[in-house]
């Protein structure tokens, strides 16, 4: 949201998840992750066989088998759950996901860089993904979706729900419902003996439970017991002794507030009302019983004394801060959300220490690069209000990125979708404005040179941009499908034809010696042809059916007679950069390690052959560096 694109967050609820639990399909999951086959036995042998009846007024069923869903009550039916759905992650690859026990939150967020109208479009095509994905998973596992309970929240700058249904069972009647807001459970545990407390905020039940180790239930507070009565609890801590519990408590007519009672009886202690706690989000308490409560609405943090008075307030331009901690030298650490980073203050002086963010430069949408002969590099972002992009051009170490130059020219870029630069360091910049496009044309020093026009027609949302060792560019004018060769000043001089006609042509690429390569992402090949037009041949790129932004780099490069196709795949399921022999052979992947715990979003490569880089602009906002 910080980067104004619409974010949906969807909350998916699995029907009795834990009663659906697939015999054979959990022991095979097991088996593949490489559990000795004497623990498979065992646990096989304790999930079968398993026998039930029915009981309503001292009147039994007859027995029945039990053939799939965890027992009730052992420690072991967590993890086996955990370890079923080990795979939800990569199988859910286009989006953010986050599995707590049986509730699943998926993340979603429309395409960066581009306009907003467009981003609400393709966040619309992403969700339906999700939700075919997702069903599949359902399908393969044996877990039936709630699809009544589950529900999306929208996250945008805009005002209102998006425009558009998602439906369950390709485009069935069963849809899911958009919520205004949703409510998690707030969850602590006792330093003492382990216990769990969870506040729950189902509208029938606003109460806080209180679980053993195992998970059995052994006390409940309810709402009633609290005066004012509890609403909405947001965040659940206890102080060292674990004898008093904290509740932070969101109230939608009044002001927020935090009750304090103890922890074994429920009885109400304290209750702290303050006009600076509006939303309260977290909770701590240190040594000496003072609170400190991070507040989303008045973006700020509240110190108060244990009897509640207000100590002061800690904020450094605060949005939406969440997480809150004691770190060490009586210092407090706080997630600032939708600014992106940790703020680390000091509890005393409620100044900022440090303040933890992505390092510079930073990049917000980068999409396109371009690599200059001193090993420098141009990369497009978006400015740090979200209003436009601007270039940025990085002199790269092996150890550091710095600005050394900021291209913005006036008017504004609308939507750059090509980078490509000449012998002489002179910039070009395809830009696909609406309903029309243009050349953006750049001396090396940043000035901009003037604007490249065509007619009969005009240039229509162009995309690829290349330049040969003459200087003469190569345009892939995608709005007309058609890629053509034109000199600075406008003039076409080749219009490229090929056998099948092109259906989307996406991207263009010229060797040293002006073979032309042309991608065209609705049948996932390159054209090559001679630089008069005769079509030399048709590369289909192994295993692929269709791709989304099929952007092609020559390997190693562009004076090579014969070179390997370096083709992005910007595809949210499996995103990466896939090298092909130029029969359209796979040869090999580029992609980020599973290990990373991150996702990307590939687009625009070049290859530094000096240094052995491949060089990746990633819209996730970074530049990623592959060794060769």
């Amino acid at each position: 949201m910080s980067n104004s694109s619409p974010i949906s967050t969807i909350f998916v609820d699995f029907r009795t998840a834990f009663d659906q639990l697939w015999f054979d399909g959990c022991i095979g999951k097991l088996r593949c992750l490489g559990i000795p086959p004497a623990y498979l036995n065992w646990i096989y042998v304790w999930l079968l066989d398993r026998r039930s009846f029915i009981e309503i007024n001292e009147t039994r069923s007859r027995w029945f088998n039990i053939d799939k869903g965890c027992p009730q009550g052992s420690v072991l039916s967590p993890t086996l759950f955990k370890t079923y759905n080990c795979d939800l992650g990569s199988s859910l690859s286009s989006c953010t996901s986050h599995l707590f026990a049986d509730d699943l939150a998926v993340i979603v967020a429309g395409q960066l860089g581009i306009k907003y109208s467009y981003q609400c479009l393709d966040l619309e095509k992403r969700i339906k993904i999700f939700i075919d994905h997702l069903e599949y998973y359902s399908y393969l596992t044996d877990q039936p979706i709630n699809t009544y309970k589950t529900q999306a929240l929208s996250t945008a700058r805009a005002i209102g729900h998006p425009k558009f249904d998602i439906h369950f069972n390709s485009g069935s009647k069963e849809k899911i419902n958009w919520v205004p807001e949703y409510k998690y459970s707030a969850l602590t545990i006792s330093p003492i003996n382990g216990d769990i407390y969870v506040a729950t905020t189902d509208t029938t039940d606003t109460s806080i439970y209180v679980l053993n180790k195992n998970g059995e239930q052994i006390n409940k507070f309810n709402a009633s017991n609290f005066s004012p009565p509890l609403s909405q609890p947001t965040a659940l801590t206890m102080d060292k002794t674990a004898e008093r519990l904290y509740i932070a408590d969101r109230n939608d007519s009044t002001t927020g507030r935090i009750f304090v009672i103890n922890s074994q009886t429920g009885r109400q202690l304290q209750v702290y009302i303050n006009s600076n706690i509006y939303r309260p989000t977290a909770v701590i308490v240190d040594v000496n019983l003072n609170v400190y409560v991070a507040d989303m609405a008045t973006n700020c943090i509240i110190a108060l004394t244990s009897n509640g008075t207000l100590i002061r307030t800690y904020t450094n331009s605060l949005y939406n801060p969440q997480g809150l901690t004691f770190a060490p030298y009586a210092s407090l650490l706080l997630s600032d959300t939708l600014n992106n980073r940790l703020v680390l203050f000091d509890v005393v002086s409620a100044k900022v220490l440090q303040i933890y963010s992505s390092h510079d430069p930073v990049l917000i949408a980068p999409r396109l690069v371009a690599l200059l002969n001193s090993g420098d590099i141009y990369v497009n972002s978006l400015t740090d209000d979200i209003g436009y992009n601007i270039l940025k051009k990085l002199t790269i170490t092996n150890s550091s990125a710095n600005v050394t130059q900021i291209i913005n020219p006036k008017p504004h870029f609308d939507f750059p979708v090509g980078l490509a630069v000449d012998t002489k360091n002179q910039i070009y910049v395809t830009d696909g404005n609406i309903p029309y496009g243009y050349i953006h044309m750049f001396a090396s020093n940043g000035t901009e040179l003037g604007r490249i026009y065509t007619n009969n027609p005009p240039l229509k949302n162009p995309h690829g941009i290349a330049i040969d060792l003459q200087g003469d560019l190569y345009v892939a004018d995608s709005g007309n499908v058609r890629v053509i060769k034109l000199l600075i000043n406008g003039t076409i001089i080749q219009n490229y034809q090929t056998t099948p006609p092109l259906q989307y042509v996406y991207d263009v690429k010229v060797r040293d010696d002006g073979v032309v390569y042309i991608s065209d992402t609705e049948c996932a090949c390159v054209y090559q042809l001679t630089n008069d037009g005769r079509q030399l041949a048709v590369i289909k790129l192994e295993t692929q059916q269709r791709l989304v932004d099929l952007l092609i780099t020559l390997y190693p490069s562009s004076a090579s007679s014969d070179p390997d196709l370096l083709v992005t795949m910007a595809d949210p399921f499996s995103p990466q950069v896939n090298r092909y022999a130029s029969n359209g052979t796979l040869i090999a992947g580029y992609t980020i390690p599973l290990s990373a715990s991150t996702s990307w979003t590939p687009y625009a490569s070049v290859i530094d052959e000096k240094r052995r880089w491949l060089i990746v602009a990633e819209s996730g906002g970074r530049i990623m560096f592959f060794d060769l």
